[in-house]
């Protein structure tokens, strides 16, 4: 009994302190006045209404356009839509540029290619006779050891086709040996005779550039050039066997190569505005003249047009069939290009003709001091429609390499 005393004395005590503060503590209408940000109440904030932010001042631009409301209420497990999975595109090989004070050049090749197994000759290939070899725009990438100059002693090469997304086109080379210049014009490289084990890989090169040093003037440090390539893939039979199996290309080259102008030069001629016009030619395997070359230069717009036998085909223009069935020209294929310099380089954007439909690559390099010559390539198909007085032909391939050289100072290309 004497227990119970202090625990319900406790009890009363709890309860009491309790009535207490619920009969002191706040009212809903004390709630109503709590301020929730800046002088927005719990009683003036509203779900939809924008409180404090119908408070602030109105942007300079004046009241904002509302946005367009969205759609109405959509699924938001509706199905997706099917996604079509596109062919990729292979993109095609880049084709490398000429450095500014550098060894490059630019020409044609005329191969043939044949291929053998089990001792049996099989001509396949790009074309079946000198007459209608295929003729394809490359690019000759010389270099040398030491100080790039013009005929250095040595150099290695290797090229590349200029239009290398063409059905008919040739593989890259890359020169495993060094060309030796012999003293007077001429560059050769042959693979030394080795004796490999039967059923051993093998690869036998072959190569010569003979510049015509007498092509142009001497400040061009450049010239045509003309040479043959033989690239031959095999595997040994052994010694003194024949190779069972192997590829083999070969044919004649012929263009222009020199060194590019340099990069002072190029700049001075940028940042001076300067303007020339350069006269020349494309040509033949043996350098002799197919069709007058015309080209203006701004270089301080950086930009060239260049007018190949006045922009129409000529008497003399002859369609060819080659082994395969296409289309090839020779002679004085007319047509205009125009496009940007880029360093020492330049190459076509837009091609036309007066007579027919162009396209393809134009590219090329400035040679020599002050940029005293530019040579290329030209490797382009064109469609002729108009029959008289000229052949029509449709989609007929040209290659040709040309050179020009300044107008009123140097002589003109021979």
């Amino acid at each position: 009994m004497a227990n119970r005393v202090p625990t319900l004395l406790a009890t009363a005590v709890a309860a009491a302190c309790s009535l207490s503060a619920q009969a002191s503590g706040p009212t809903q209408a004390d709630y109503a006045k709590v301020v929730l940000y800046s002088n927005v109440t719990i009683a003036q904030d509203s779900a939809s209404q924008w409180g404090i932010w119908e408070e602030l001042e109105p942007p300079a631009a004046g009241t904002q356009t509302p946005l367009p409301l969205l759609a109405g209420a959509v699924d938001p497990y509706r199905p997706l839509g099917t996604v079509t999975p596109t062919t990729p595109v292979t993109p095609q090989p880049v084709v490398s540029a000429c450095a500014s004070g550098a060894l490059c050049g630019f020409g044609v090749m005329a191969l043939s290619t044949e291929s053998w197994s089990n001792d049996t000759l099989q001509v396949a290939a790009l074309s079946e006779s000198e007459s209608n070899q295929v003729r394809v725009g490359f690019q000759l990438f010389p270099q040398t050891t030491g100080t790039p100059g013009w005929l250095p002693d040595a150099i290695s090469v290797s090229t590349q086709p200029v239009r290398p997304g063409m059905a008919e086109t040739v593989p890259s080379f890359n020169i495993l040996g060094q060309l030796v210049f012999d003293g007077t014009n001429d560059h050769r490289y042959e693979t030394p005779l080795t004796s490999l084990p039967a059923g051993t890989p093998g690869l036998d090169e072959r190569i010569s550039i003979e510049s015509d040093t007498a092509s142009l003037p001497s400040d061009a440090t450049a010239a045509k050039f003309q040479g043959y390539i033989r690239i031959t893939s095999y595997v040994s039979g052994g010694t003194d066997t024949r190779p069972p199996s192997g590829t083999s290309s070969e044919g004649i080259i012929y263009g222009v190569w020199g060194l590019t102008t340099s990069a002072q030069d190029m700049s001075s001629l940028l940042n001076g505005n300067a303007q020339a016009s350069y006269s020349g030619n494309t040509f033949a395997a043996d350098g002799s003249s197919t069709g007058n070359v015309k080209m203006t230069v701004n270089f301080g717009a950086s930009t060239f047009v260049a007018s190949f036998n006045n922009e129409f085909d000529s008497y003399g223009v002859r369609v060819e069939t080659t082994a395969s069935g296409g289309k090839q020209l020779q002679g004085p294929v007319g047509f205009r290009a125009e496009g940007a310099i880029t360093g020492s380089t330049f190459q076509a954007s837009k091609l036309s003709a007066q007579d027919g439909t162009v396209t393809g690559v134009v590219k090329g390099a400035f040679f020599g001091s002050q940029a005293a010559a530019a040579g290329g390539v030209v490797d382009i198909t064109k469609s002729r429609v108009n029959t008289d007085p000229l052949p029509k032909y449709e989609n007929a391939r040209f290659s040709a390499p040309f050179v020009v050289t300044k107008d009123g100072i140097n002589a003109q290309p021979k």
